[in-house]
This record gives structure tokens, C-alpha cells and sequence, in this order.
């Protein structure tokens, strides 16, 4: 390439640069109507990615609320009856009760 003052920019697909004057003026409607295309292009995939994440948002607190309430209490009860032999009652619960059954039965 000839020093001519130009820039090399992209490859073609058969191999050759292509090249752009730094010389050469530049219409302003162009670079308007790029800039808009640019900006409209921008904005539409925000709004894909503010749904996305808002849908992912919903989805983890849907899952946080269902592991939570459903599937943690009948963990613990399944681990209350294997630790207890089949007594699935809490134990502070029941060292509660057999404390004050206690005391009822001295007085």
C-alpha cells in the first residue's frame, strides 16, 4: 500500500484491505442516521436484557419461595424422625413440655 494517507480498516473475504481516506469528507446525514440506527439498536437490546433479568429475578424468588416453604420443613420433619426414632416432634418442644410436666407434677 502507497503512503497515501489512508487507513487500513477490515479485511474482505477474499483477502484484500479495505481502505478509508482520511482526506474524504464525511456527510453528516450519514453519520446522523448511523448514529441513530446505533442508538435505536442499543435500546431495543436493553429492553431484552432488563426482561431477561427481570424474568431470572422472578424465577429465583418463585424457587427461593417453594425451597423454602415447602421443602425445608418437610426436611426437617424426615430429619426428626430419623434422629428421633420416628418422632417427628421438635426437640426443644418436647424438653419444654417434659420440663413443665415436671414442675406440675411436684406441686
Amino acid at each position: 500500500m502507497e503512503k497515501s494517507g489512508d487507513i487500513k480498516t477490515i479485511k474482505s473475504s477474499n483477502g484484500e484491505v479495505a481502505a478509508i481516506s482520511r482526506l474524504k469528507s464525511m456527510n453528516s446525514d450519514d453519520i446522523k442516521s448511523t448514529l441513530k440506527n446505533i442508538l435505536s439498536l442499543e435500546n431495543a437490546d436493553l429492553k431484552k436484557v432488563k426482561q431477561f433479568k427481570t424474568i431470572a429475578v422472578l424465577g429465583n424468588v418463585i424457587v427461593a419461595i417453594v425451597a423454602m416453604g415447602k421443602l425445608q420443613p418437610k426436611i426437617n420433619i424426615l430429619l426428626r424422625k430419623l434422629r428421633n426414632e420416628g418422632d417427628n416432634r421438635n426437640p426443644a418442644i418436647v424438653a419444654k413440655q417434659k420440663e413443665i410436666e415436671a414442675k406440675l407434677q411436684q406441686n
